[in-house]
């Protein structure tokens, strides 16, 4: 028996549709995945480039910034004494007392703090003057070829005329430790 054309024609649309729907299914869809995940790539690869353009640029700016970060260390550690010289600085913040025209009224050296890399020598400094000599000596300290902190400072009057004051001032000295310099 020969099947009815209009039952052939029907076999026919459902073995095409059979054959499209196992073309999209094993075919399109996994082509259509490859290409998105490979679209992504190509778009992770450009932007990596796109990024990796101005690496030079910044590479550059970051040397530089490295060189004057370098340029200001070796300018603080000639600044920095030794641990040997810290009572020259003392010295000289006396020596800078006597050149303002102060009188010293009390210099007391603490204890020293040794620091991962520095040590520090904080030093109780009392003097009695005029307001322009203590002004004049704190001038001096500043500017001293030391690493100077000042952590406190109080400034009284001394005598009834309020012309004469008293300073004291606590100060650090900064040293480099010897056994981890350089």
């Amino acid at each position: 028996m020969t099947p009815s054309p209009k039952y052939q024609s029907w076999m026919i649309t459902a073995a095409v549709a059979a054959g499209a729907l196992a073309y999209a299914w094993f075919l399109f869809l996994p082509g259509q995945a490859a290409i998105g995940e490979m679209r992504t790539e190509i778009q992770n690869k450009s932007d990596y480039l796109l990024t990796s353009q101005n690496l030079p640029g910044q590479i550059g700016d970051t040397n530089r910034r490295l060189a004057e970060v370098k340029e200001y260390l070796t300018k603080c550690r000639r600044q920095i004494p030794s641990e040997g010289r810290l009572e020259t600085v003392v010295r000289d913040i006396t020596r800078a007392a006597r050149d303002a025209g102060v009188r010293i009224a009390k210099l007391e050296p603490q204890a020293k703090v040794p620091l991962e890399k520095l040590t520090q020598m904080p030093v109780i400094v009392g003097v009695q003057g005029k307001f322009p000599q203590i002004h004049r000596w704190l001038a001096r300290v500043e500017s001293l070829d030391a690493a100077i902190w000042v952590d406190d400072m109080r400034l009284n009057v001394a005598g009834g005329n309020g012309e004469s004051l008293e300073c004291e001032v606590k100060i650090t000295v900064f040293a480099d430790r010897a056994e981890i310099s350089h």
